[in-house]
């Protein structure tokens, strides 16, 4: 058996066969059409640009989590092939996908699930990382699982408040004043809090600086400390001032790697297209 193996879901930006030992279970995406609610396998019966371009057109799309069936098949077949099991899951606070595989796991001994708060190229490297560590005992790896959190923040600042609202993440009235004085809001990802307001603004400028901010009160990032650095926007948003934002966090963290991605379908079914999004991994 080998030593170990991790599983994800669509949430990670993470498609399948992308790494070795790493298994990627679809979340789900539903939209109602004549009252019938039609469910979607993420990444395999619709991807991230196709469903944006929909709620352009009005479509409301929800998230839910992983078919039960579908995450114990996989469960099952790691642990006849695999010494350890580590999942890695979106924060509980944000969906159900956490407690339903803490379900599963429980009837297993070497199964653990860990909760993260971000996507793209920065989980990415850190799958990358984990799997370097593969000759280090089984503790040292979890110890370093458990450390990622502190090491990695995300913030997203949404330009058209009206998906957030649909999707129930924030009230109607703070939608409405929010678009009635075209604030930019600016959120923070953690495990703690889920999606939680941080700021408003209505120039990016002002967003760089909060953002640079947030991220220092987070985990002390600076130039000196930052690893990776994954930008986020929609490939069919025209709005935001992308090529100021990247050139300002490309001065504010010059020794850093950058990469670019885009919001994983979960995330965007809330964002809608006129987003920017960041997350920064620190050494």
């Amino acid at each position: 058996m080998k030593k170990f193996c991790i599983i994800v879901d669509t949430s990670s930006n993470i498609k399948p066969n992308e790494f070795e030992d790493v298994f990627v279970v679809p979340m789900l995406l539903t939209k109602s059409e004549k009252n019938i609610v039609k469910t979607f396998h993420d990444q395999t019966d619709i991807d991230t640009n196709e469903m944006l371009k929909e709620m352009v057109d009005g479509e409301v799309y929800k998230t839910a989590s992983p078919v039960m069936g579908e995450c114990l098949s996989i469960l099952e077949k790691a642990v006849k092939q695999y010494e350890n099991v580590f999942i890695f899951s979106m924060p509980k606070i944000l969906s159900g996908t956490f407690n339903q595989w803490k379900l599963l796991a429980s009837e297993f001994g070497n199964v653990k699930v860990f909760e993260f708060a971000f996507a793209g190229d920065n989980y990415k490297q850190i799958i990358k990382d984990i799997f370097l560590m593969k000759e280090e005992t089984i503790s040292k790896i979890e110890e370093y699982i458990n450390q990622i959190n502190k090491k990695n923040v995300f913030s997203a600042v949404i330009g058209e408040t009206k998906y957030l609202v649909r999707g129930g993440r924030i009230s109607f009235l703070k939608g409405f004043l929010a678009s009635l004085f075209q604030f930019k809001i600016i959120l923070q990802v953690n495990c703690e809090n889920g999606l939680t307001f941080y700021s408003k603004t209505r120039k990016w400028k002002n967003a760089v600086e909060k953002i640079q901010k947030l991220f220092f009160d987070s985990v002390k990032a600076n130039n000196n400390n930052v690893e990776y650095v994954c930008f986020f926007t929609s490939q069919i948003d025209k709005k935001s001032n992308f090529e100021f934002l990247f050139a300002s966090f490309k001065k504010i963290y010059s020794n850093a790697k950058f990469a670019f991605s885009q919001l994983p379908s979960v995330l965007a079914a809330h964002s809608g297209p006129n987003y920017f999004a960041i997350s920064v991994k620190l050494k």
